[in-house]
Parts: C-alpha cells; sequence; structure tokens
C-alpha cells in the first residue's frame, strides 16, 4: 500500500480531489496523510519528547498536535510530497531524520497547489526512494542545535543534489534569518514604508522570495513580526 504524505492541509485537499485511481496501468492511490508543522521557523529539537514541548508552546497549541515522523503508517510505502519552499523542505528533512523505513519522494519543481490535475497521476510513477536516513538524522541534528558550520557543509554537500534540489537552498534560506534576520528586516521595512495590512504585506515579502517559495513562513508569523515592528 502506498500512503501519500503532504505537507498541510490544503495540498493534502487538492490531492484528495486529483489523486485518483489510474484508468490503466499501476495504481499509485492510496491514504492521504497530512504533515502539519515545519521548524523553519521557531524553536526545535532533535529529542521528541523536547521538539513537541518547543513547538507546542511556540504555536500555542496542545502538545498533542505535535506529530513525530515514527508516527507516520508503518504498513507500506510513504510517499512524500513536499514542495521546494523552505517551510515544506525542513518539515521533509524532520520527516526523513524521523522515519524508520526509507521512503520515496516525488519530484516536485512547485508547491502541491500549483499542479495541475493530470500531475497527480503521473508523478508518482516518478518517485524515488530516499537512501542514507542516517545523514538527514545528522543533518537534523545539526538543525535544531543550530550548528551552522555542520549546516554550512550539508549546504555544500546537498547543492544540486539530484533527488533533493531544494533542499540546500531552503537551508541556506532559513540561516539567512538565523544570521542576519532577513524576514524580519524586511518585515519592519515594509512597514516603515507604509505597508501594515496582512495580505498586502504577504504579497510583498512573497515578490522577494525566490520562484514558487511564496512568503513561505505563513501569515501568523508575518503578523507577529508586524506587530513587533509596530511598537514604538
Amino acid at each position: 500500500m502506498l500512503h501519500h504524505v503532504f505537507c498541510g492541509d490544503c495540498a493534502a485537499d487538492a490531492a484528495r480531489r486529483h489523486l485518483t485511481p489510474r484508468p490503466s496501468g499501476p495504481d499509485a492511490t492510496g491514504p492521504v496523510h497530512v504533515w502539519k508543522d515545519s521548524s523553519a521557523v521557531g524553536p526545535s529539537s532533535a529529542d521528541p519528547v523536547k521538539h513537541r514541548r518547543l513547538r507546542s508552546a511556540w504555536w500555542n497549541v496542545d502538545e498533542s498536535q505535535i506529530q513525530h515522523p515514527s508516527n507516520l503508517p508503518h504498513d507500506g510505502e510513504l510517499v512524500l510530497w513536499f514542495g521546494p519552499d523552505p517551510w515544506e523542505q525542513i518539515a521533509l528533512l524532520e520527516v526523513l531524520a524521523g522515519v524508520t523505513t526509507s521512503p520515496s519522494l516525488v519530484p516536485l519543481a512547485c508547491s502541491v497547489g500549483e499542479l495541475a490535475p493530470h500531475d497527480f497521476a503521473a508523478l508518482p510513477g516518478l518517485r524515488r526512494a530516499v537512501p542514507d536516513l542516517a545523514r538527514f538524522a545528522s543533518i537534523w541534528r545539526s538543525f535544531c542545535v543550530d550548528d551552522r558550520p555542520a549546516l554550512d557543509i550539508a549546504i555544500r554537500a546537498l547543492t544540486d543534489h539530484p533527488d533533493l534540489p531544494h533542499l540546500a537552498p531552503a537551508l541556506a534560506r532559513v540561516l539567512a534569518d538565523r544570521r542576519d534576520h532577513l524576514t524580519e528586516r524586511r518585515v519592519r521595512d515594509l512597514v516603515a514604508a507604509g505597508t501594515r495590512d496582512i495580505q498586502p504585506l504577504m504579497h510583498a515579502l512573497a515578490a522577494l522570495e525566490a520562484p514558487h517559495h511564496g512568503a513561505w513562513y505563513g501569515d501568523v508569523i508575518v503578523t507577529r513580526m508586524r506587530d513587533a515592528a509596530l511598537v514604538p
């Protein structure tokens, strides 16, 4: 059985509409599962108990709402549909670091929401197994403790990776926030220039990001940064 894992409810909803049995050839359908969180923003830990506590406090939700990759299904192949933006790529890193069996990865050059309906039938046939999960567990640990030299090494090693071409740019973009507070500075500059409503802010920020990334940190984070920028 194939278990399709999507990053976010919107992507999963699109999959439920379009991931239908093929009239001929191998059937690539199966249950759709949602991965909801990403440590591209906020704290994280390689220790699952601490991670759940940190993430629940960050989002102000109950700890039971924070997932762990080991809780994904074990009775078949996990097929991972994660887009190129930093939010989804860091979520993908966490999943790869925590699953117990090697999953497969659907190659995506854009978000699931940008796919055409026929792509949902064609793309599962292009999926590739993800080897060397221990490597991604090591990168995840470095990410959680903010070991920047180790992350710089990982970025160089992953640049132009044939199966994970978006992970290195995603790590570099998150490091730009950690080192230089890039998103926060952009929000402050836009607010100072008079852009204060959230939707115009989101559009302006999206225009500053890489293609197909959008304002990947989400409106909750932008609202927090906007409100902080408005404090005298």
